[in-house]
């Protein structure tokens, strides 16, 4: 599954790559064979990073995709695609 940020503040790099990171680890953690990844799932995780210096958190952003749960077919398993950062 990609990721496509259209707004991200404050959009540091830093920032930019502890939501890698974030998301990595909730792929890694919160998926199994069928399940559903829910939005407010992803989407928290997302609002939830902060730097691991502890100086910046996401105030606010905005993706273009994913929109909505992430259902994968039958059998396999949600993983995580691209992220890109169209700021």
């Amino acid at each position: 599954m990609n990721f496509t940020f259209t707004e991200l503040e404050p959009a540091s790099k830093s920032l930019q790559d502890q939501i890698i990171a974030d998301l990595k680890a909730l792929f890694r953690s919160q998926t199994s064979v069928g399940q559903v990844l829910e939005e407010d799932t992803f989407r928290a995780a997302i609002f939830n990073t902060v730097t691991l210096d502890g100086q910046e958190r996401v105030t606010r952003f905005e993706l273009s995709g994913p929109v909505g749960d992430i259902t994968p077919a039958a059998g396999s398993i949600p993983t995580l695609g691209n992220l890109s950062f169209a700021l």
